[in-house]
């Protein structure tokens, strides 16, 4: 049975960027909590921050932040989540282009910070 979980995540610093960017997921994964096939839906920026924005991550590991974001290198990433399983700890890795050199990929590292079920069969 698939579940819907809710799922905190965080960047881990590096040299690009030494702040701690959070988002938040929804994930629906199968019984050994690896996402399926369909689209992720998120939220970039913490709950209570004043700048979040919304992003998809389509089946194909390419993901949107929408038409808001109007250069290329600003509106696409990609991620390897995936292929991860849908634990706290887990970590995996974020692809964007640099804004200032568009064809310089640059790799982020985030983590899983925790987990909630919020939809499944046997929750009822």
């Amino acid at each position: 049975m698939n579940t819907m979980f809710a799922v905190e995540i965080e960047s881990l610093p590096n040299p690009h960027d030494y702040e701690i960017q959070l988002a938040s997921l929804y994930i629906l994964s199968d019984q050994g909590r690896r996402p399926v096939p369909g689209t992720i839906t998120g939220v970039g920026g913490g709950l209570s921050s004043p700048d979040r924005w919304p992003f998809l991550i389509n089946k194909d590991r390419r993901s949107d932040h929408g038409s808001g974001f109007k250069k290329p290198a600003e509106h696409f990433f990609e991620t390897n989540l995936r292929s991860k399983v849908i634990q706290p700890l887990e970590q995996f890795t974020v692809l964007w282009a640099d804004p200032e050199q568009p064809a310089r990929q640059i790799e982020t590292t985030c983590r899983i910070r925790n987990v909630t079920p919020i939809a499944s069969p046997s929750l009822q």
